[in-house]
């Protein structure tokens, strides 16, 4: 079962522009795992692990546009959580 992550996002300090292309990854492999795009300034991303490498406990990181939110999630099969994301300005 995947994991479902969604929120609010926000660059530089204020809300995504629609378009902003958000991204999910974990440290080691260097394709993001999925992608998304922010509607009203928020977002739904849906994680599936990949091919046979258990994602259970890892670290989620998501990118704004190519940069990096202050923000993580942790992967847990069958779960739905609210992260809110904020990429830029420190």
């Amino acid at each position: 079962m995947p994991h479902l992550f969604v929120g609010t996002a926000k660059l530089n300090g204020l809300p995504a522009p629609d378009g902003t292309v958000v991204t999910a990854g974990v440290d080691g492999l260097s394709d993001p795992l999925a992608q998304s795009v922010i509607i009203s300034s928020e977002f739904s991303i849906l994680v599936h692990e990949f091919g046979e490498v258990s994602l259970e406990g890892q670290t989620i990181v998501f990118n704004l546009d190519g940069m990096v939110a202050n923000n993580a999630g942790t992967w847990t099969s069958g779960r739905e959580d609210v992260l809110d994301l904020d990429a830029g300005l420190g």
